[in-house]
């Protein structure tokens, strides 16, 4: 990586370790150069759990506030998550970020002059100035009203101000939501995705940044970061991304860790992860509850009766003999064992979460990691909502155990009838 000459207009005594202070400074850094597409350059943060994004996104735009860059903006998954940014500027010691703010039993109340606040407030019509910072959703931002009016042209309006944007800052928290900005061969672009990407298409002198521990997982992924400069004008790739996904994408998981390793060679993305350094292993067993138990044999009774129902009508009614059997006994299998990996990790939550307030309780903190975040069975249960009304919030989708059991049988059920020909 190379040498970081930006320094980051921040106090000498400041809530921010030596790691998120790094990110500040690679972040400052990235967004003083100007790519040769007349861009502003940026970084991606990748670090894991425990690291601290929060804190370093909150560097970011204290460090950006303080040179004078008064039109912040937040944006991350969930309205809920507003607290915890409040909370990640109050721990880097933000205190111009903190105006009109107070805490009352364990939340932020937010004043008529408070410094941070939720985009929402505003009608999509409204003209927005504000001295500070405003938090939203990805929903928020490709939504609009009933009359048509774009809630990404009053974002955009605001951080455009009166200096074509060079007052203003961006951070996408949660960035990995706008992957498929591009579409790739397989699906379709999204729209929060093209939306974001048109959005600063438009304004090459926003500075930005990039928040999210899965960012680098497949090549369509990295559609809207043109700002990186990994394509464009003066790169390998002046075509643009089209011709580095057609370029990369053959060469799968092991091109794209040579694109991360080149990234951070450069400077523009880091990822770093909390040292296992004096680390101690135990293992907890988890009681199961009478509940718990029926609840177990209930789903085994349902996969047994599909699998007899499956098995009886192959041989008595569709006639689709060891050829059909073979296909729906495939997925039968690979969905089962999806089943009660997802059902036997539910049922260990209650211990799990009693273990976590204990040691909260001792004064430790907790970080839980999730080995299978189910991202794929999400995105199908989004896809299937994909023509509905923009909301300010994201659904609840249900994509537990149960609706596997029911996508088995809605989807491969044996129903097409077999016929003997000589």
């Amino acid at each position: 990586m190379p040498g970081l000459t930006y320094k980051p207009h921040l106090p000498a005594s400041i809530g921010l370790s030596a790691i998120q202070m790094e990110a500040v400074a690679i972040a400052g850094q990235q967004n003083a150069i100007v790519l040769p597409g007349g861009f502003r350059g940026s970084a991606l943060v990748g670090d894991g759990t425990g690291v601290g994004k929060g804190r370093i996104a909150a560097g970011v735009l204290w460090d950006n506030y303080r040179q004078g860059r008064k039109r912040l903006v937040w944006i991350s998954e969930k309205w809920d998550l507003m607290q915890d940014a409040v909370r990640d500027i109050k721990g880097v010691g933000a205190k111009e970020l903190l105006r009109g703010i107070t805490e009352q039993e364990g939340k932020f109340v937010f004043g008529s002059n408070a410094a941070v606040i939720p985009l929402n407030k505003f009608k999509a019509t409204d003209k927005v100035q504000h001295d500070g910072l405003l938090f939203s959703t990805y929903a928020l931002i490709r939504s609009e009203d009933k009359k048509g009016n774009r809630r990404v042209a009053q974002l955009e309006q605001y951080l455009r101000g009166d200096d074509d944007g060079e007052g203003g800052y961006i951070v996408f928290d949660e960035s990995h939501n706008l992957k498929n900005a591009v579409a790739s061969q397989r699906g379709q672009e999204s729209q929060i995705g093209r939306t974001v990407k048109e959005l600063l298409g438009r304004m090459p002198k926003l500075r930005i940044l990039s928040l999210s521990a899965t960012a680098a997982t497949d090549v369509v992924n990295l559609g809207y970061l043109d700002r990186l400069g990994v394509w464009g004008p003066g790169t390998p790739f002046p075509n643009g991304f089209g011709e580095f996904q057609s370029q990369i994408a053959s060469g799968g998981m092991s091109a794209m860790e040579l694109i991360a390793r080149e990234l951070k060679a450069q400077g523009k993305y880091v990822s770093r992860t909390l040292s296992f350094k004096g680390v101690e292993y135990s293992e907890e067993e988890h009681r199961l509850t009478d509940e718990q138990k029926d609840l177990y044999r209930t789903a085994s009774k349902a996969w047994s009766e599909v699998y007899g129902h499956a098995e009886t009508t192959i041989n008595d009614v569709t006639n689709g003999g060891s050829k059909a059997k073979g296909r729906f006994m495939s997925q039968f299998y690979g969905t089962q064992q999806r089943f009660f990996n997802l059902l036997i990790t539910t049922l260990k939550i209650p211990t799990a979460i009693e273990l976590a307030n204990k040691a909260l309780g001792d004064g430790k903190a907790v970080v839980i990691t999730l080995v299978n975040t189910n991202e794929a069975a999400q995105n199908r249960e989004k896809n299937k909502k994909r023509d509905l009304s923009d909301d300010d919030e994201i659904p609840d989708y249900d994509f537990g155990p149960k609706e596997m059991l029911v996508q088995l049988v809605r989807d491969h059920y044996p129903v097409q009838q077999w016929k003997d020909d000589v």
